[in-house]
């Protein structure tokens, strides 16, 4: 059986890329496929969250002061933004068999400028004929005005994109025969149980999920996002029996890109009411999962938030902030419209309220029946990409 290498793991702080990383892992174990490892730049923390025990973890190598140096200098002035990504995959391919298999789990990193990395694992895995795949991505519009990027994309042996935004316009610059829609893998992404914080009342909660991205300005509580989620949850509190639960999903660092940060800020304008909890313990993404899939309702931002609901059966809400949770959405429920809004298109305080009022609160029964509709045969398109993989790379 070959060898197959996860790449482009930036770490699991951010539990959205755990739950890529998890369950990727997990589907391929079911068809066979033992021998799976994956590349990090976090092993440190994700062997805290476990993650080591199911998957061989191999750390990126670090850049010296004088690697990041000259890595500067000639992505400034010679306009080479992948000479100095070779470097992080130099250990990588010393390991590699000819028959290794490399998926690339970025997800949406096409979305967010040139992804240096990306192009400098293509480039080596062409010039050693190892096959490459783009496992579960999103793309935006910038794709098809970006020549490099769309010579990157031809390079993969096949792309999965995990929804149809993406797939429409990865049709447009990659053969069809190198591309297959799917749903992302983190719908199979297992649960774990954790104690739930006080407050929290099991079936009869609305879990909501904020991230610095839906915001234009973070640090002003008139922010019409602030506005929008005061309202809703003065709706909630004022006029439902169902309490509030704060879930974050990205630890990160600096607290311009941690979801903690705003929900706590969140949190101190309802400290006297023990009807809103906060979920503030440092969760894997399977058992913030548990937490999400104990909501009655859910409202997201971060995308694997939203998945953990959707695929949980939990009505949910998208905040988005790209082409990933309206194509999700838009998957699941055959439009995007009401089931994801844009934090742009805030014009009004009780936008949010109003949407969940009437698209979720009095519409409960309709969207478990769409669920029950629809996941089964969504979901096994991840599985039957598995398969491709497994027949088409011979992993087997």
């Amino acid at each position: 059986m070959n060898q197959i290498y996860l790449c482009g793991h930036t770490g699991s702080k951010n539990r959205g890329c755990e739950a890529i990383l998890r369950s990727t892992a997990g589907i391929l174990r079911e068809y066979g496929s033992e021998l799976t490892h994956a590349m990090t730049f976090d092993p440190g923390y994700d062997k805290k969250l476990g993650v080591d025990k199911e998957i061989d973890l191999i750390p990126y190598p670090r850049k010296s002061f004088l690697r990041r140096m000259a890595s500067y200098v000639v992505r400034e002035f010679f306009h080479n933004g992948t000479w100095g990504q070779y470097y992080f995959h130099k250990d990588l391919f010393e390991r590699l068999q000819d028959d290794a298999l490399l998926i690339n789990i970025g997800g949406d990193t096409y979305c967010y400028g040139a992804p240096y990395i990306s192009y400098a694992l293509n480039r080596m895995a062409q010039e050693r004929k190892i096959p490459t795949i783009f496992w579960g991505c999103s793309v935006d519009e910038q794709l098809l005005t970006n020549t490099a990027m769309q010579e990157d994309v031809q390079r993969y042996s096949l792309i999965v994109a995990r929804e149809t935004l993406s797939y429409d316009i990865l049709s447009r610059c990659v053969d069809a025969s190198k591309l297959v829609l799917a749903c992302d893998p983190a719908f199979f992404l297992e649960t774990n149980e954790v104690p739930l914080p006080k407050g929290f009342a099991p079936g009869n909660t609305v879990g909501i999920n904020l991230s610095p991205l839906v915001f234009s300005d973070l640090r002003n509580e008139e922010d019409m996002m602030y506005q929008n989620i005061r309202c809703l949850i003065d709706y909630i509190l004022g006029e439902t029996d169902m309490n509030i639960c704060l879930v974050p999903h990205v630890y990160q660092e600096k607290d311009d890109d941690q979801d903690l940060m705003v929900l706590q800020r969140v949190k101190n304008m309802y400290l006297e009411d023990n009807r809103v909890s906060l979920v503030d313990k440092e969760y894997s993404c399977t058992e913030l999962k548990y937490v999400i899939s104990q909501c009655r309702f859910f409202v997201g931002a971060r995308t694997h938030a939203m998945i953990a609901a959707y695929s949980s059966k939990t009505p949910a809400l998208a905040l988005s902030y790209s082409i990933k949770s309206l194509g999700i959405a838009k998957d699941i429920f055959g439009t995007y419209e009401g089931y994801a809004v844009s934090w742009k298109t805030l014009e009004t305080p009780d936008t949010l309220r109003n949407m969940m009022k009437k698209g979720f609160f009095e519409c409960e029964n309709k969207l478990l029946q769409c669920y029950d509709r629809v996941l089964p045969e969504y979901t096994q398109r991840i599985k039957d990409a598995t398969k491709r993989v497994i027949q088409e790379f011979g992993t087997t």
